[in-house]
């Protein structure tokens, strides 16, 4: 009955009246439904049997930093035997020049 009257009334209201109307009502079932949506989701996301613990454990056991260590070590090595002898060379002839 109640709802009877309402589109009655709305019936004789001017046309852009109920096509304001129309699409209030029409923006409110669409949030009501993506709220919804959104609340069965997170409920399937929680549910799920994927764990994000496991994920991140396994990560950090695939990634061995053992290698690029040996890598830093080797790269050092070879950086401090090259300037070394630039130090030994500059040195020698320094000494040399005194010695005239």
């Amino acid at each position: 009955m109640v709802l009877q009257k309402a589109v009655n009334h709305l019936r004789n209201r001017p046309k852009e009246e109920r096509r304001a109307t129309a699409l209030g009502i029409a923006l409110l079932i669409v949030a009501i439904l993506f709220i919804g949506w959104t609340i069965m989701f997170f409920k399937r996301i929680q549910s799920s049997s994927i764990r994000t613990e496991s994920i991140g454990t396994s990560v950090n056991r695939a990634f061995d930093l053992s290698a690029a260590r040996e890598s830093q070590r080797q790269l050092l090595n070879v950086y401090d035997n090259s300037a070394n002898p630039a130090s030994q060379n500059a040195e020698a002839g320094l000494s040399s020049q005194n010695g005239y």
